[in-house]
C-alpha cells in the first residue's frame, strides 16, 4: 500500500492510505464537508493567537484503518479537544467513531464531542459528547 499526501476531491478505494502531513494541535476538528472546514479555518486565521493550535481534516481521508491509526499517531495523541461532525451517524466511519472513543478513554483530560446534525441521525455516544 502507498502513501499519498492528501488531495482536493476525497477518498477513492483503490488509492494508498493518506498522511494528511498535519503536526500535532491542542484542538482538532474533523468534518466531511470540506466547506464547513474551509468556513472554520478562515475563522480560525481570522482570530489568529487568540486560538489554542487548531488542524481541521475531512474525515473522508482517514476512511482506511491504516490512515486514521497514522493521524491518531501523528496528530490526535497530543491533542486535548477533538469535535467531529458525523453526519448521517457512526455507521458512516465506524472505526474512527470507535478509535476516537478509545482515545478519549485513554487519558482523562481528553475531551470528545460529536455533532451529527439532526437528533435521529446521531452517533450512539454518551450525551455528554453531543454538540
Amino acid at each position: 500500500m502507498h502513501l499519498l499526501a492528501a488531495q482536493p476531491g476525497g477518498f477513492v478505494e483503490e488509492e494508498g492510505i493518506i498522511d494528511l502531513g498535519q503536526d500535532p494541535a491542542k484542538v482538532v476538528i474533523l468534518a466531511a464537508a470540506d466547506t464547513s472546514l474551509a468556513m472554520l479555518a478562515t475563522a480560525a486565521e481570522q482570530l489568529g493567537s487568540e486560538l489554542p493550535s487548531i488542524r481541521l481534516a475531512n474525515w473522508s481521508h482517514l476512511l482506511k484503518p491504516a490512515a486514521f491509526d497514522l493521524y491518531e499517531h501523528k496528530v490526535l495523541e497530543q491533542a486535548e479537544l477533538v469535535m467531529v461532525s458525523l453526519l448521517g451517524g457512526a455507521s458512516y466511519w465506524n472505526y474512527g467513531f470507535e478509535r476516537l472513543q478509545a482515545w478519549q478513554q485513554a487519558k482523562p483530560n481528553r475531551q470528545l464531542h460529536f455533532g451529527a446534525g439532526r437528533r435521529r441521525t446521531r452517533p450512539t455516544v454518551n450525551p455528554s459528547q453531543l454538540l
